[in-house]
């Protein structure tokens, strides 16, 4: 039966610790909470497929011509630039409301088309290999390990001699 390195007492008690110190532990937290938040969203979209796109532009060309904007200010919305005060105050009611419309949808276009080329390319391969590669890091920086620890003065030897006991 073996005893206590410090004390000699034989009473041992089994603890599960953490292998690194709280700091080192912390940092490991830090790495594997947002990894495995980002893989399963990368995840995602890798297994989804990309939504259809419409072009936006196009669209709000045609929907403008249809109301009877002046091509300028179609243009202007089409490319997604800022329209002046002028250029608004001279349209119709309907007409304004028919350009917010267009630049809302442009706007909304432009983003979808980012995201399908984020989603559709490599870098949502990269951004869930990286995450799992900092998944992994830090569940070993957060591991714990099975320590026996004596009752009398708890200094902390290797399992075995507090499986000895």
């Amino acid at each position: 039966m073996d005893s206590c390195p410090n004390c000699a007492s034989v009473h041992f008690v089994e603890r599960r610790v953490h292998r690194n110190g709280s700091l080192t532990v912390a940092l490991g937290h830090f790495l594997l909470a947002p990894s495995i938040l980002a893989v399963v969203l990368a995840s995602m979209g890798v297994i989804s497929r990309p939504s259809r796109t419409t072009d936006a532009s196009r669209q709000a060309a045609i929907e403008l011509e249809a109301v009877g904007v002046p091509a300028p200010v179609a243009d202007h919305v089409a490319s997604h630039e800022p329209l002046s005060d002028s250029e608004l105050g001279a349209l119709s009611e309907e007409q304004q409301q028919s350009v917010l419309r267009a630049q809302i949808r442009v706007a909304n276009g432009n983003a979808r088309a980012s995201m399908s080329r984020f989603a559709s390319g490599r870098t949502l391969f990269l951004l869930a290999s990286l995450s799992a590669a900092g998944g992994v890091l830090g569940w070993l920086l957060v591991r714990k390990t099975r320590v026996a620890q004596c009752v009398n003065c708890g200094s902390s030897t290797a399992p075995e001699l507090g499986a000895a006991h």
